[in-house]
């Protein structure tokens, strides 16, 4: 899917424009920037779908400004370019997060193909996280379908929040008029802990 938006970090401007040329024809959206820095600031300020970046740099190498950047944004996937390709650059990329790794000179080919497998791969990893997410919501739905008791329903709403935000304990409160009500609660021995969620409707 064409338009993701793409992080160029390189200090050859040459690579840079190269790239840059490469991907706007094939309609994503790439930024370029010559420096570790640089390319901070604007993860800082902006969303991106993927990093680009050489391995080695004056200010700050590939890996570690990948790994900078995973602290600020999570979800980034990134390709490692590097002139000097050996087996243990490319395993230490792939630990540190990276999707992929091109070694200079790549051809035209070579970039579409690392750039589309990493994305593909980024929106897999998230679709995944989605339906994770959403597993609690389903399970919950199960026990609406199911369940004519309103007390147990809280109660199973309640454990699911539990499970889910590794709490030590749950309260589940309803609005009624003005006031919030107790729905469900924790057994009292599970209160103990530092943990306490929760949940209002």
């Amino acid at each position: 899917m064409a338009g993701e938006k793409i992080l160029i970090v390189d200090d050859e401007e040459n690579i840079q424009r190269l790239c840059k040329e490469i991907l706007v024809r094939q309609h994503y959206a790439p930024v370029s920037v010559g420096a570790p820095l640089a390319a901070l600031e604007r993860v800082r300020n902006e969303q991106f779908d993927l990093l680009l970046t050489d391995i080695s740099m004056p200010e700050m190498d590939g890996l570690s400004l990948l790994q900078a950047v995973k602290e600020i944004q999570h979800e980034i996937t990134a390709i490692i370019i590097t002139g000097n390709g050996t087996l243990d650059k490319a395993i230490e990329s792939l630990h540190m997060g990276a999707q992929g790794f091109l070694v200079k000179p790549f051809t035209h080919q070579e970039l579409l193909q690392a750039v589309a497998e990493a994305l593909d791969r980024r929106r897999l990893i998230l679709e995944n996280m989605r339906l994770k997410l959403l597993m609690p919501l389903f399970e919950v739905s199960q026990n609406l379908l199911s369940e004519t008791d309103p007390n147990a329903l809280f109660h199973q709403i309640g454990l699911v929040a539990q499970k889910e935000t590794k709490s030590d304990g749950v309260m589940l409160m309803l609005c009624e008029g003005p006031h919030l009500v107790l729905r469900a609660e924790a057994p009292r021995s599970a209160l103990g802990g530092e943990a306490l969620a929760f949940l209002t409707a």
